[in-house]
């Protein structure tokens, strides 16, 4: 659940040096390598399981099981910090080139904790980012795709499309919730009107006429508020 792949628990059984099935049994506790920026889930989660016809009578061959199924490939000892590097900037690139972009972050930082400064991982990081802040912004989600863009760039600071796509993003957020502000104003839709225009100011209070419109919004709902109170006594006389 943790990894988001079924497919990833050999890195759990690898970094607990698991190599026989057999003697993992319920209630023990297992360590799971922690992801820098992805947080463990909360509470408990229910998982359907299944018989399957693997015998794990013996103890686990986990060459052969990478080599089949998971993409993840390793000997039975405990792996030296150069083998898991390996492993799992394989196993993140391997996602890349899938276009499973956040499952190839979670692979890749997991090597990134082992060695920060591996040229390969930190390109593939970039990439990974990149591709998903492009998803993001194609899909219009301007303050997340900003938010990639510059994930992005601590993983390649020089990368001047991702400043300019950032950027952009950050522009294009708030004319889309400017001219949302102004639809609703235009429907009479207050209060609407003042939430997509708050969004704005938060982020930049300069922007075009924005403090000017929450201002004069918020006086005509006052207004009205007044009116309703008079009409409320009059009704009650």
């Amino acid at each position: 659940m943790y990894y988001g792949d079924h497919q990833k628990f050999p890195i759990i059984a690898k970094y607990n040096n698991l190599t026989d099935a057999t003697r993992v049994h319920e209630g023990q506790k297992i360590k799971v390598p922690e992801i820098e920026g992805i947080e463990f889930l909360v509470g408990r989660k229910s998982v359907e399981t299944e018989e399957t016809g693997v015998d794990y009578s013996g103890p686990w061959d986990w060459e052969a099981f990478s080599e089949g199924e998971s993409g993840v490939k390793g000997p039975q000892e405990e792996q030296e910090p150069d083998e898991q590097i390996v492993i799992y900037r394989d196993h993140g690139i391997d996602l890349y080139h899938k276009k499973q972009y956040q499952e190839a972050l979670i692979a890749l930082n997991l090597a990134l904790n082992i060695e920060p400064d591996d040229k390969t991982t930190l390109e593939y990081a970039h990439k990974s980012h990149f591709q998903n802040a492009r998803i993001l912004f194609d899909n219009r989600d301007y303050l997340q795709a900003k938010r990639e863009f510059e994930a992005s760039l601590k993983y390649k600071s020089d990368c001047q499309e991702c400043v300019a796509y950032a950027i952009k993003s950050e522009d294009l957020y708030k004319e889309l919730h400017y001219k949302r502000g102004m639809q609703y104003f235009g429907k009479q839709q207050l209060k609407e009107a003042i939430q997509e225009w708050e969004l704005v100011r938060n982020r930049d209070p300069n922007y075009k006429r924005v403090e000017y419109l929450i201002n004069k919004a918020e006086t005509i709902l006052e207004n009205i508020e007044k009116i309703k109170q008079e009409q409320r006594k009059e009704q009650q006389k």
